[in-house]
C-alpha cells in the first residue's frame, strides 16, 4: 500500500511500499553510471598496462645526459601511463562512490570531471582565439620533443608514431622538412659528417625506393635539407604534420565535430548522473536520521 509522507524540508514523498522501505536513491541512476564508470576503468586499466608494458620493454628511464625533463614527460609511453593513471583514478572514484552510494567520492568524481570539462573548453576557446599562436607552439613543441627523441634509445614508440604519421599524412616535421635538422641524426652543421647529415627519416620520402616499392630505402631522404623547397618536394613531402592534421580535420569537420560533442555530452551526462545520485543519497540520509534508523 502506497502513503504519502511530508518531510521537515518540504519534500513531499509519494510511493512508500508495504513490501519495502522508501528510498530517494533511483536504482537506474546508480547503476547507470556504475556501469559507465566501470567501462572507463577497464578502459583505463587496458590503457594503463599498455603504457608499463612498453615503458618496461623500451628499457625504461632514458640514460641519454641530452634528454631533458619534457622530452621524457612527452615519451609516448609516459603519456600513456598518465592518461592511465588518470582515467582510473576518476573513473575508480565514480565507480565505487555510485556502488557503494559514497557521498565524498562521488563529490570527488563529479569535481573532478567538472575540472577537466572546464580545462577542455577553455583550450578549445583558446585556440581557435590564438590558433596562428597555437599552432606554432605546438610546432615548437613537437620539435623539441618527438623530433629530438627520433631513433632515440628508449623512445622506439615515438619513432614508429613520427613514421606512421608522416607515412600516412605525407607531411614531414611538425612544420616542415627542415625541422629534422633539430634531430642529432639529421643536424645539419659542420659537426654532423654523418650521411645522414642534412637528411630526413626515410617516412618523409615520396618514394621510398624507385626501383622495388616492397623494399625500404632509408637513404632515401639523404641530403633533403639541402635543397629549396621546389627541389625538395621532388623527393620528400614537404608539408608540415602539423597543418596535415588540421586540413584532415577540417576536411572531415563533421564527423569530428559529432565526435567531439558526443564526448562533451557524455561528460556533461555523467556530471549530472553523479550530482543527483549525491543529492539523493543526501536526502535518503536525511529520511533515515528523522526515522531513527542507522544508514
Amino acid at each position: 500500500m502506497d502513503i504519502s509522507i511530508v518531510l521537515p524540508m518540504g519534500t513531499r514523498v509519494y510511493r512508500r511500499r508495504a513490501i519495502g522501505r522508501f528510498s530517494y536513491i533511483n536504482q537506474w541512476v546508480k547503476y547507470s553510471l556504475c556501469l559507465a564508470n566501470f567501462i572507463f576503468l577497464a578502459t583505463g586499466t587496458v590503457i594503463l598496462l599498455f603504457g608499463i608494458i612498453a615503458f618496461i620493454e623500451s628499457g625504461g628511464i632514458p640514460k641519454h645526459s641530452n634528454i631533458t625533463a619534457l622530452q621524457w614527460i612527452f615519451n609516448l609511453t609516459v603519456l600513456c601511463i598518465g592518461v592511465g593513471v588518470v582515467t582510473v583514478f576518476v573513473s575508480l572514484g565514480g565507480f565505487i562512490g555510485s556502488l557503494r552510494e559514497n557521498r565524498c567520492l562521488l563529490k570527488f568524481y563529479y569535481s573532478m570531471l567538472t575540472v577537466l570539462f572546464l580545462v577542455e573548453v577553455v583550450c578549445c576557446v583558446l585556440f581557435f582565439i590564438y590558433r596562428d599562436t597555437a599552432i606554432k607552439k605546438v610546432e615548437d613543441l613537437i620539435r623539441i620533443t618527438f623530433v629530438t627523441q627520433y631513433r632515440e634509445i628508449g623512445f622506439e614508440d615515438t619513432t614508429n608514431f613520427m613514421d606512421f604519421i608522416q607515412k600516412e599524412l605525407h607531411c614531414c616535421g611538425p612544420k616542415t622538412y627542415t625541422d629534422w635538422t633539430a634531430n642529432r641524426y639529421f643536424s645539419c652543421n659542420e659537426t654532423n659528417t654523418s650521411p645522414e647529415a642534412c637528411g630526413v627519416p626515410y617516412s618523409c620520402c615520396r618514394r621510398m625506393n624507385n626501383i622495388n616499392i616492397n623494399v625500404i630505402n632509408t637513404s632515401c631522404g639523404f641530403g633533403a635539407q639541402k635543397l629549396l623547397a621546389p627541389l625538395a618536394g621532388r623527393l620528400v613531402w614537404t608539408t608540415g604534420c602539423v597543418q596535415a592534421t588540421i586540413s584532415l580535420i577540417d576536411m572531415n569537420i563533421v564527423p569530428v565535430a559529432c565526435a567531439v560533442s558526443g564526448v562533451a555530452v557524455l561528460q556533461l551526462v555523467a556530471i549530472l548522473l553523479a550530482k543527483t545520485l549525491h543529492t539523493q543519497i543526501g536526502d535518503q540520509l536525511r529520511l533515515l536520521q528523522q526515522e531513527n534508523v542507522t544508514y
